[in-house]
């Protein structure tokens, strides 16, 4: 049969699943040649006369390097590329993604999802740009597997108005929620001064705040798009983080725009349909846009506070000054008390002197001052009373030697009442 399709095509697929292979080389595409060795493709790219080079994704390392310097020189020559990949649902790949988008990379066909008319309809009318909502798509199986048809979404806003620890414990109750609920939890980072995921997650982020406030001036900004700016979390794959401004001059320079308060409540509204629980972290400045949006937008406002008298008092000068000028509504205002020791006043004296409910007691320890104390599991368990203060049923998880310790504790008992 004759090749009607003039573009000349070079593959790069090593060996790949044989229902995928048995596509490629049944479409209708002018192959012209073949090379399985990634690491000399960005060379090849100088001999062959190709328009479009099909690659398998794995024949490059986790990082993807290599990958993204081809996909750099085939910007530079005109060359379309068509990735064959995996999975995409993984921070990693989307990483990976984001970067080859960078260079002009628009086409990702999933293993699974290899077929000669997509093969050809890719080789024929490459994209113009990438369809974010492939990264959806890429999630369905996970979240039909993940996610609970909620009946109401719910918005926390956790801020500190003494700043003592709004980001480390917005940071764990997320991760909390997250790893106890079967739901999809984003965590936010709308503390501008103060931006602290990097360090608490130990990790750089490719795409932050900036990015989805640019789409929104351009007026861009789908559901879509907007996953697509999100990393999902290294520890828990049902938490994605929005990472904030790492630059304080951006931040100032969209916040002086009029139509910045509208686009965090766009944000936020987004946010609220993509996900179950949207956890955001904010700066101690309340008069400052992304704190005073999120205070009046969240459903519950968790404050942490040190449980000495002075910060007892000023926290309920906040909370008397918040209600007397109408700013946010104090009802939905609730504290943690953060790095509660020995030093500081009773619960009893705690929750008498208090203008608010306590819902919760987290204690210092080393694991926060070097980032994060996710595998804890005696940090974490602190962290459940909270989340059944708020609403969700939730358990604190228990080692192998307590639950060892408690049946034959029952044991015991039972013998007791039988002697009886």
């Amino acid at each position: 049969m004759k090749n009607r399709n003039k573009d000349k095509v070079l593959l790069s697929i090593g060996r790949i699943d044989p229902k995928a292979e048995a596509a490629i080389n049944a479409a209708n595409i002018n192959v012209i040649d073949y090379e399985d060795n990634i690491h000399i493709i960005y060379d090849v790219l100088d001999i062959v006369s190709a328009d479009i080079l099909i690659i398998n994704r794995l024949l490059d390392d986790e990082e993807g390097n290599t990958l993204v310097r081809i996909a750099g020189k085939a910007k530079d020559k005109g060359i379309r590329i068509i990735i064959l990949l995996e999975e995409m649902e993984s921070s990693k790949e989307r990483k990976l993604i984001t970067r080859l988008i960078n260079e002009n990379v628009y086409s990702f066909i999933r293993f699974n999802e290899v077929t000669k008319k997509k093969i050809e309809k890719n080789v024929k009318k490459y994209p113009l740009e990438f369809d974010f909502k492939m990264f959806s798509k890429a999630r369905i199986e996970y979240k039909q597997v993940q996610v609970v048809k909620s009946m109401f979404k719910e918005v926390i806003a956790v801020y500190s108005p003494l700043s003592q620890g709004s980001s480390i414990i917005a940071a764990h109750l997320a991760m909390s929620i997250a790893k106890t609920q079967n739901c999809r939890v984003c965590l936010v980072d709308f503390n501008p001064l103060k931006p602290s995921f990097k360090k608490i997650f130990n990790r750089e982020f490719e795409n932050t705040l900036v990015n989805v406030f640019n789409a929104l001036e351009r007026g861009t900004l789908t559901n879509e798009k907007l996953e697509g700016f999100l990393t999902t979390s290294k520890e828990q794959k049902n938490l994605d983080i929005l990472a904030g401004f790492y630059d304080i001059n951006e931040y100032y320079t969209l916040a002086n725009d009029d139509s910045f308060p509208s686009y965090i409540n766009q944000v936020l509204e987004k946010l609220k349909f993509l996900y179950d629980y949207v956890i955001i972290d904010t700066h101690s400045w309340y008069d400052i846009y992304p704190t005073n949006e999120s205070l009046i937008k969240a459903d519950k406002v968790i404050a942490p506070i040190y449980g000495n008298l002075f910060d007892l008092e000023e926290a309920n000068r906040y909370i008397t000054f918040f209600e007397k000028y109408n700013d946010f509504d104090i009802r939905k205002f609730f504290f943690v008390i953060n790095k509660y020791s020995g030093e500081d006043l009773t619960f009893i004296e705690i929750e008498a002197k208090l203008k608010g409910q306590v819902i919760g007691y987290v204690s210092e320890h080393k694991d926060y001052r070097i980032g994060n104390a996710f595998n804890n599991k005696r940090v974490m368990n602190e962290y459940i009373p909270i989340l059944q203060c708020i609403g969700l049923n939730a358990e604190k998880e228990v080692s192998l030697k307590e639950r060892l310790f408690h049946r034959n504790k029952r044991k015991w008992l039972d013998v007791l009442e039988e002697e009886e």
